[in-house]
C-alpha cells in the first residue's frame, strides 16, 4: 500500500482520487502485490528465514506444525499472502477455513488460495450485530469503534462502515484435537476475546493458537487472553511484536524439548 501511494503521488489530483477509490484498480493492485509477496517473501531480521506474516508469526509457529498436511482456521485472515499467518501452511499443502468481512479479500483468495473455504462474516456473539469499519489500509479494519477513532486520529481513512451479523465460532463446525496438525489464527482488532469465548474447546482444541495481543493489554506478563487460554491447557510459547503463540499441553508433553521463549 505504501508503494501504491508513492506511485499515485505522481498523478494529477483528480486521477489520484479515482484510483484510490476504484474497486477494480484496488483489486488489481492487491492481486499484483500479493503475487509478488508469494514469489519474494520478506526475510526475517537475521536474513535467514522468509516470512509472509506481519511480524514473523509464521516463523514462530512453524516448528510446532511440521506436517505436510493439516487444517487451519484463520479469523480475520486479511489478504491471502501479504501479512498472512496461514499462507506458509497453505504452501505446504494444508487448507482450511478463512474468515474476513472484506469483499476484496474474498476475491483475492479465489485467485491465489482456491483450496481454502472463505467465509465473509464476523465472529462474535451469535445473533448480535456489529458495525464493521473498513479502513485504508485494510489491515486496520475493525469492529471496535475506539480502534476506528484511533486510526482516524492517526491520519487513516474510513472507506466504509457496514452493519453485519455475527456468527459464533461453532457455526463453522470445525473439529480438531491438539495431537492433530491444526492451527488457529485470530486477528480481529480488539475482538479476539469474544471469538475465544465462542469456541467449544471440547470439540475444537487446535494444537497451536496465534492471537493478536497488544502490548498495552499485557500487565506484568498477564492478560485476560493469557489467563483464559492457560485455563484451556495452553502454554504461551512465543511472542512477536503484535501476537502471542500458544501451544496445547498435550502436544508439548510429547515433545519436552520445546521450551518457551517468554
Amino acid at each position: 500500500m505504501r508503494l501504491l501511494k508513492k506511485i499515485i503521488e505522481i498523478f494529477p489530483e483528480r486521477l489520484k482520487l479515482y484510483l484510490l477509490n476504484s474497486e477494480r484498480f484496488y483489486f488489481c493492485w492487491s492481486l499484483f502485490s500479493n503475487y509478488l509477496a508469494q514469489q519474494h517473501p520478506k526475510y526475517d531480521s537475521n536474513k535467514v528465514d522468509r516470512s509472509y506474516s506481519q511480524t514473523g508469526e509464521d516463523l514462530a509457529c512453524k516448528k510446532f506444525l511440521p506436517e505436510s498436511y493439516g487444517n487451519y482456521v484463520d479469523v480475520g485472515c486479511g489478504q491471502p499472502v501479504h501479512g498472512s499467518n496461514s499462507n506458509f501452511l497453505y504452501r505446504k499443502g494444508w487448507d482450511g477455513v478463512v474468515i474476513d468481512p472484506i469483499l476484496n479479500n474474498l476475491r483475492l483468495f479465489k485467485y491465489l488460495r482456491p483450496r481454502d473455504t472463505f467465509k465473509r462474516s464476523l465472529i462474535g456473539i451469535k445473533g448480535s450485530k456489529s458495525i464493521f469499519y473498513e479502513i485504508i489500509p485494510y489491515v486496520y479494519s475493525t469492529t471496535n469503534f475506539d480502534f476506528a477513532e484511533r486510526w482516524v486520529s492517526e491520519g487513516r481513512k474510513i472507506k466504509s462502515q457496514t452493519s453485519l451479523n455475527n456468527e459464533s465460532f461453532g457455526d463453522i463446525h470445525p473439529f480438531a484435537q491438539p495431537l492433530e496438525p491444526s492451527f488457529l489464527s485470530i486477528d480481529i482488532e480488539g475482538k479476539e476475546m469474544e471469538c475465544l469465548a465462542s469456541i467449544d474447546f471440547v470439540v475444537y482444541s487446535p494444537r497451536v493458537i496465534c492471537i493478536e495481543e497488544w502490548q498495552e493489554n499485557i500487565l506484568d506478563g498477564k492478560s485476560v487472553i493469557r489467563e483464559f487460554l492457560v485455563g484451556k491447557k495452553y502454554q504461551l510459547m512465543d511472542r512477536t511484536a503484535l501476537s502471542s503463540i500458544f501451544v496445547h499441553d498435550s502436544y508439548l508433553a510429547q515433545f519436552p524439548g520445546f521450551l518457551s521463549k517468554i
